[in-house]
């Protein structure tokens, strides 16, 4: 014997999740379009001849007694009884809810929690990125749930599980077609709070003249094409020509894509020097050192520039000039480890805080400066300069330093 359903259980149910789905996407804002049941999500066969009519006149009875408690709304064929779309009747929303809670125990917050609780299970164990991100939606979100847009945290994830994983190199547009399915929506949607994130679970805090997205580097997604940019007598081998670079006073770039061809570097001074900032970079002139821009972190094609750099020159000294703040540190170590070369700091020191020339250039240091620079406390090379700028809360930038020791 057919046991009858609960259809006015099915209607309220339906039309709650669809409501709440809504107001997650939208960030808990007021829902202005209707919620909408066709009837055929109430009873699959309803609108069919053959339907069972026993179970079409059960839709029926319980969306009259729902209409009458004033929870819903309908639309009915023109001259017949029969149900074509069902509303939720928003004016009476919080009446609704408690009915919810009452009637069936469940609340708002039970079917957020559980959304998001589906959303942290199937990503958190993906890898480093997402479980990052997951940690953060499970510790700051949920007290504030109502308030999340789903949808927002669901692309998120799925750009940031694509990224942990990507080994190819890709421009910006093609990574969105390949996470969403169209070019421009990470650049129109997702984009700055992906790039973000990533910043914030690498701990790479933007530089001045650096733009957020140069992290994307990292995961092999670019904007633009990348760049080598040297100044200096370096000698670039490739299987046709030789290029030197000592020929072009202001130095040259040319694109990543050049780096598989090269055959051999070779570099005519007893030095070599990477340079934080395009300024300096610009400004450096010393002719005992061959420089090469750096322009913040490092990306995989300067990486990869400099390892064969350091195969093919194991003599040569190597150094790094940036910035002496807690960013320009944070470069430093991240270069020396990534690349696998000791990079020792040039004029980054105690020498240049004290120096006369430059007190006029001081600048204070703020909160979140002060917060990096207690991480290095301690940690070589950096520990007497970091004591010295946390004592006088003080920072330089480079740019006064190279143009004060330029040759010129």
């Amino acid at each position: 014997m057919r046991e009858d359903r609960d259809f006015r259980k099915i209607i309220l149910v339906k039309l709650w999740k669809k409501y709440y789905k809504r107001k997650l996407r939208y960030g808990g804002q007021e829902i202005k379009r209707r919620i909408m049941l066709k009837v055929f999500e109430v009873y699959r066969d309803y609108e069919k001849n053959n339907c069972d009519m026993q179970l079409k006149i059960q839709v029926n009875e319980a969306a009259e007694e729902l209409l009458e408690q004033g929870y819903i709304t309908v639309d009915r064929l023109e001259y017949s009884s029969d149900i074509t779309k069902i509303y939720l009747n928003q004016e009476q929303i919080s009446e609704f809810e408690s009915h919810m809670q009452k009637c069936y125990g469940i609340t708002a917050r039970d079917y957020l929690a559980g959304e998001i609780e589906g959303l942290i299970a199937k990503y958190h164990n993906r890898g480093s990125l997402t479980a990052f991100y997951c940690r953060k939606l499970k510790d700051e979100t949920l007290a504030t749930i109502l308030e999340i847009d789903l949808v927002k945290e669901q692309e998120i994830l799925a750009m940031l599980d694509f990224l942990q994983s990507n080994r190819k190199q890709l421009y910006v547009r093609e990574a969105s077609m390949q996470v969403y399915g169209t070019s421009k929506h990470f650049e129109k949607n997702r984009y700055e709070s992906v790039c973000s994130i990533l910043r914030e679970v690498t701990q790479q805090m933007v530089k001045d003249n650096e733009k957020n997205d140069q992290i994307l580097q990292q995961f092999y997604v670019t904007n633009t094409e990348q760049d080598i940019s040297l100044k200096g007598d370096w000698i670039i081998e490739f299987p046709n020509y030789i290029l030197e670079v000592k020929h072009f006073a202001g130095g040259i770039s040319f694109s990543s894509k050049e780096l598989t061809k090269i055959k051999r570097i070779v570099v005519n001074t007893e030095h070599i020097m990477t340079i934080e900032n395009k300024t300096a970079f610009y400004r450096f002139d010393k002719t005992d050192y061959a420089g090469m821009y750096l322009g913040g972190y490092a990306n995989r094609y300067q990486l990869q520039f400099l390892k064969q750099v350091y195969a093919d020159n194991g003599n040569v000294h190597y150094w790094h000039f940036g910035d002496i703040d807690a960013g320009g540190f944070l470069i430093h170590q991240h270069l020396c480890n990534a690349a696998q070369i000791m990079f020792e700091l040039y004029a980054m020191g105690v020498r240049e805080l004290r120096n006369p020339a430059y007190q006029k250039c001081l600048a204070s240091l703020t909160e979140n400066d002060i917060q990096r620079l207690q991480g290095l406390r301690g940690v070589q090379p950096y520990s007497e300069v970091v004591e010295e700028m946390l004592k006088r809360k003080v920072k330089l930038e480079q740019e006064i330093i190279c143009w004060m020791i330029s040759d010129e």
